[in-house]
């Protein structure tokens, strides 16, 4: 076999398939498993397969020893990567605040929506008031606060 698809079987093979795998007589491989968590003195657990679950000297698909390893993108491609994925999240970004404008107008128009304001309003000028604020000051004050809403910047 060449040693690639040696490399691909090996590798997609469960380690219970090679744990029952026959060995040869005195080989760690007898069919005892160690504790979990700790490895026999050969430094592999039966079956032969590491912890991260490759054989020894098994490469991955398309790759080889001498293959260089790709290099981090540079500040220019990296600014490029994100314009490219901010443009795509445009749209979307946009029918989803088109849609939070319309709960909101849609949450506006109900009667109860307007009597939930002005009970919030009135609440606030009845508090100023007994702090010992005057009438035009409490009046000043609630004109000026803004009703809760789930949008923060209008906070």
């Amino acid at each position: 076999m060449k040693p690639l698809l040696v490399a691909l079987v090996l590798a997609l093979a469960s380690p219970a398939a090679f744990a029952q795998a026959p060995s040869a007589p005195g080989s760690p491989a007898t069919g005892t498993t160690p504790p979990p968590g700790t490895m026999p003195p050969g430094g592999m657990p039966p079956g032969g397969m590491p912890p991260g679950g490759m054989p020894p000297g098994a490469m991955l698909p398309g790759s080889s020893p001498a293959s260089p390893r790709m290099a981090p993108p540079g500040p220019d491609q990296m600014r490029q990567m994100m314009e490219m994925q901010m443009g795509s999240m445009i749209p979307i970004l946009a029918r989803l605040m088109d849609a939070l404008i319309d709960a909101q107008l849609a949450a506006a128009e109900k009667p109860e929506t307007a009597k939930k304001l002005v009970t919030f309003k009135k609440n606030v000028y009845d508090g100023l008031l007994k702090q010992g604020f005057t009438k035009e000051q409490a009046l000043a004050i609630t004109v000026a606060t803004q009703p809760p809403t789930a949008n923060p910047t209008l906070r």
